[in-house]
């Protein structure tokens, strides 16, 4: 199920995260390795999340390859090391929809929400380039998933995206 995309205010928010640039074809494999790792070296760091995982991602080439971050917003950013890095989430306008379901059709939420920012006449806070589409902060937020319980009817994905 889709929810009705809508514009909101995002404040900023410091996270951690580990970051990644890998060949589109090899994202999920990614991110299935890539969240037990972030968990890892936050416990690591004596570090507790203060919101639910995402993935941010930074830049997109379908054709080509994905750089992204897997992170979890955090109250501490200045402390880290082996791999974890810190970061903030910017503040401003974005668009956004939930979705809930199985992750296999987040390409489809995020195709909603795009086409319906397009519709408007909304524009993303992204540069296109040979490399691919640069985002300013592109998020899927994993508000409910497989840790919360197995059956992927129950997963809940916010998807939001910067309005420029």
């Amino acid at each position: 199920m889709l929810t009705e995309p809508e514009i909101f205010e995002r404040p900023a928010e410091n996270y951690a995260f580990v970051a990644y640039a890998v060949p589109t074809i090899d994202l999920a494999a990614t991110a299935a390795e890539g969240f037990p790792r972030l968990f890892d070296l936050l416990d690591a760091a004596s570090i507790e999340p203060v919101g639910p995982a995402f993935m941010r991602y930074r830049c997109i080439d379908m054709q080509g390859s994905i750089a992204f971050e897997i992170g979890a917003p955090v109250i501490a950013s200045d402390h880290g090391g082996n791999h974890l890095r810190f970061g903030t989430l910017p503040a401003g306008k974005y668009g956004r929809v939930r979705w809930t379901g199985d992750y296999d059709r987040l390409i489809d939420a995020n195709a909603a929400l795009i086409g319906w920012g397009e519709a408007q006449g909304i524009q993303w806070d992204a540069q296109a380039s040979p490399s691919g589409d640069h985002f300013a902060c592109r998020l899927e937020i994993y508000e409910l998933g497989p840790m919360d319980d197995p059956d992927p009817a129950t997963w809940v994905t916010e998807i939001a995206i910067k309005i420029e």
